[in-house]
This record gives structure tokens, C-alpha cells and sequence, in this order.
């Protein structure tokens, strides 16, 4: 926001807006635009999701107990009852109530955790002071940052040799470009393909609108398998309500992400993190090992600022020893690469 108003002339003399005022003007739209999404996700998003969750745990306790007779009606039907030797309508009612259990069980864990939900909500107003103290630093913090970079800077060329400091400046820099232009448009990018999902769930009248939406958004944050981890509960939920809805959804959901794959994506992200398709994978997997969830959201633009420094590094050492910093040029000439 500092930048656009920036831009912006007065009148005809093509005088810019003075930086104080652009940097001041650029906060407080910042934090009313902060402040209006997150009172619209605790008034609306909130709200809903729990009553979601509510009508949920409720449905699959009554889907649970008409599941067994028609299964087994179904079963006897096509014959599939004597595919297994020794069963009979009794076995079969065991087994169907024992999932029938692990259904009520889980509905009642779904309910129990609304209630600690709540609590939990409310034990964040308690933390008002915190959330005080914070908002007066990030003021300080976005208002001074050009003089607490000029002071780090001053400290580090004081103790550490000139041409370390502005290596490491370089790498700082471009650290940052690649977790900003990574971090902000994969969120950019999750929330339009969460609008999107409602926008059309809700003219289509498929139930848990809100519910699937967040689910389907905030795992588009993890590149590459988000899109699976969101569609397969999704999907779920609307088997219980019905099992065609789930089909049309996921054909729904298949189109959607190839929307977001071939268009929405690169137009959002482009070459952000200069890593292809198998690196991407690569470092997805490696680091949701050894960092969990988290790992699989910074995974790639960790892992991009790694690959970036090696091949630097890479290229130095070549030109010192004269060689090619052309990777074709170390490829077999027998088989050169595709």
C-alpha cells in the first residue's frame, strides 16, 4: 500500500505524496484491512464452521445406525454373502455395530471439542495485553525498518570483514524475495481457490459449504499434495450426506485445481522459487519429515534459497578452476539431455 501510494501524483505539478505520509497512511490501511478480515472470520467463518461440525457429528450418528441394514440388505441381494464362508445376519449386525460405535465415538469427540473451542476463543481475550504490546511493536518495527537495517548493517561491518557483510546482505536479500514472493502468493493464491470453491458450492446446494471451503483453501497452501489432503475429508463428508454430490464434487474439485495448476498458480507465484517439479517434490518430502506440517508449507522456499546458494557457490568454484558453468556441457554425448 506504501508503494501505490507512492505512486499517486498531486495535481498537475506531478508532486508525489512525501514518504512520511505514504508510510503512515500505508499502515493504517494495512491494519483496517487486517482488522476487517479478521473480524469477518471470527463473526461469519467461526459461526459457521462450528455449526457445520455440529450438524455433522449429528448425521453421521444417524447414518451410522441405518448403515448396517442396508448394507447387509445390499449384500444379500447380489449375493455377496456366500462370497464368505461361515456368515450370517447376526456376524454380519456385529460388525456393523462395532463401526456403528467408532461413528458415535467420533461424533462425540467432534461435539466435546466444541465447547473447548469456545474456551479457547475466550481465553484469547484474556490475552488482550499481548496482542497490545504486539501491535505497538509491529508499528515501531514497520515504521523505523530502514534505520534497524541501517543499524544491523553499521554493527556488522564494525566486527565482520566488508566483503562477508555484504555477501551475507546479497543472501538476505534474496532469502527474502524468495519466502515473500513464495509465502504471500501461495496464501494469495489458497484464498482465491477457497472463495471459489464456495462461490460454487453455494449455487450448486451442496451442503458444508463453509466447512469444505476452509478445508479445500488452507491445504492449498502445501504445494503439490494440499490439493489431495483437502479433496479426500471433503469428499468424505459429503459421502455421508450423499454419495452423489461427493462424485460431482470431486469431479468439481479435479477441475478446480487444474485451474489453479495451469492458470490461477503460475499467474500468482510465476518462477518464484526457480525450483522444477521434482525439487519441488523433493523438498515437500524432506522436510515435512524432519519439520512436520510446518515443513511442508516452507519446505520449498527454504529448500529454494538452499539450492540457490549451492549453485552459486557451484558456479564460483567452476570459474576458478576455468571450467563450463553449463550443465549440457556435462551431460554424455551419447545421451545428452531431453
Amino acid at each position: 500500500m506504501e508503494k501505490l501510494l507512492g505512486k499517486i501524483s498531486w495535481r498537475k505539478e506531478e508532486k508525489h505524496l512525501s514518504r512520511k505520509f505514504c508510510r503512515v497512511v500505508g499502515m493504517m490501511l494495512a491494519y483496517l484491512v487486517t482488522g476487517i478480515a479478521v473480524f469477518l472470520f471470527f463473526r461469519i467463518v467461526i459461526p459457521q464452521l462450528i455449526s457445520s461440525i455440529s450438524s455433522l457429528g449429528t448425521l453421521s450418528v444417524a447414518w451410522a445406525n441405518t448403515l448396517g441394514p442396508k448394507l447387509y440388505a445390499m449384500a444379500e441381494e447380489y449375493g455377496l454373502l456366500s462370497l464368505v464362508a461361515g456368515i450370517d445376519a447376526a456376524t454380519f449386525e456385529r460388525m456393523l455395530n462395532t463401526a456403528s460405535e467408532m461413528l458415535r465415538s467420533f461424533s462425540e469427540t467432534i461435539t466435546s471439542a466444541i465447547p473447548q473451542l469456545v474456551e479457547w476463543t475466550a481465553s484469547l481475550a484474556t490475552g488482550l495485553l499481548n496482542i497490545v504490546l504486539g501491535l505497538i511493536i509491529s508499528i515501531y518495527l514497520l515504521f523505523s525498518k530502514e534505520k534497524f537495517f541501517a543499524h544491523i548493517k553499521k554493527f556488522l561491518y564494525a566486527f565482520f570483514p566488508q566483503k562477508g557483510v555484504e555477501r551475507a546482505v546479497e543472501i538476505t536479500h534474496e532469502s527474502n524475495r524468495i519466502f515473500s514472493g513464495f509465502v504471500s502468493g501461495k496464501i494469495l493464491d489458497s484464498l482465491i481457490i477457497g472463495l471459489l470453491c464456495y462461490i460454487c458450492m453455494f449455487l450448486f446446494g451442496w451442503p458444508y459449504a463453509t466447512l469444505i471451503s476452509v478445508i479445500v483453501g488452507v491445504t492449498n497452501v502445501i504445494p503439490y499434495f494440499g490439493p489431495f489432503i483437502g479433496a479426500i475429508p471433503s469428499i468424505l463428508i459429503l459421502l455421508i450426506v450423499n454419495p452423489k454430490t461427493a462424485i460431482l464434487f470431486a469431479v468439481f474439485i479435479l477441475a478446480l485445481q487444474q485451474l489453479d495448476g495451469n492458470v490461477i498458480g503460475p499467474k500468482i507465484l510465476g518462477d518464484s522459487t526457480g525450483l522444477s517439479s521434482f525439487w519441488v517434490i523433493f523438498s515437500i518430502t524432506v522436510f515435512s519429515g524432519l519439520l512436520g506440517p510446518v515443513g511442508m508449507f516452507i519446505g520449498v522456499p527454504l529448500f529454494a534459497v538452499i539450492y540457490s546458494l549451492v549453485r552459486q557457490l557451484s558456479a564460483w568454484r567452476l570459474s576458478q578452476k576455468g571450467l563450463s558453468t553449463n550443465t549440457n556441457d556435462y551431460a554424455s554425448p551419447e545421451h545428452p539431455i531431453l
